[in-house]
């Protein structure tokens, strides 16, 4: 069953480093945009055969031992992984898989010596829980996505970390940690910021006018 599966994997790739665009190309696009919610919108894609052998495939799932071949989608919201078949490209009916992407801890892309041959590559999506994806990556296209991919991947988690509020927010006055933003300090009992401390204002004392006789 390996023998064959190398056997399908080099004819495949055969015949996408001679006509690669524009059909599959279509299916790729076509098949990962079925899989999209309506408030989803796609930022990267690519087709990539799952390596590692037959660990590697079993960390995805036992349907990769049959059906390798998968296209990767990026989203706003998740990572898709959709089984491809690969006598049309079209994609499988096995069922995809999809991790949020606040699962998703790096996806990096490296490029593989091919000595001038069809370009090739590596993309490694590392998910919670200790799962890695290593993916083979083939043809001018693909590698020029997933490329794409990794580096959408990289400047939007990088953009919602620095969105993200820190965990710790620090008094002004006393500068204890505190777990929340406080109006005042539940320490000091003075107001835990520089903003709320010229804000606030204190009003005129009334003591001694309240406590002087009337003439």
């Amino acid at each position: 069953m390996r023998k064959r599966g190398y056997k399908a994997r080099y004819a495949y790739e055969a015949h996408a480093s001679q006509n690669e665009e524009p059909t599959e190309i279509a299916s790729l696009i076509e098949g990962l945009q079925s899989l999209l919610a309506p408030d989803e919108h796609l930022l990267g894609y690519t087709r990539a055969w799952i390596a590692g052998g037959l660990k590697g495939k079993l960390n995805v799932c036992p349907e990769a031992l049959f059906a390798a071949l998968v296209n990767v989608g990026l989203t706003d919201k998740n990572l898709y992984i959709q089984h491809v078949n690969l006598a049309n490209g079209e994609p499988s009916k096995l069922s995809p898989h999809h991790y949020p992407l606040t699962d998703v801890l790096h996806i990096q892309f490296a490029d593989s010596e091919t000595f001038g041959g069809t370009p090739a590559g590596r993309l490694t999506i590392q998910i919670a829980d200790n799962l890695c994806l290593r993916l083979r990556v083939w043809g001018f296209f693909n590698v020029r996505e997933a490329r794409s991919l990794a580096k959408v991947f990289q400047a939007f988690t990088a953009q919602h970390r620095q969105e993200e509020p820190p965990l710790w927010h620090t008094c002004n006055a006393c500068g204890e940690k505190l777990d929340q933003p406080y109006r005042f300090c539940p320490y000091c009992g003075r107001p835990s910021s520089p903003m709320i401390a010229t804000d606030s204002t204190t009003p005129p004392s009334t003591e001694n006018q309240e406590s002087s006789p009337l003439n």
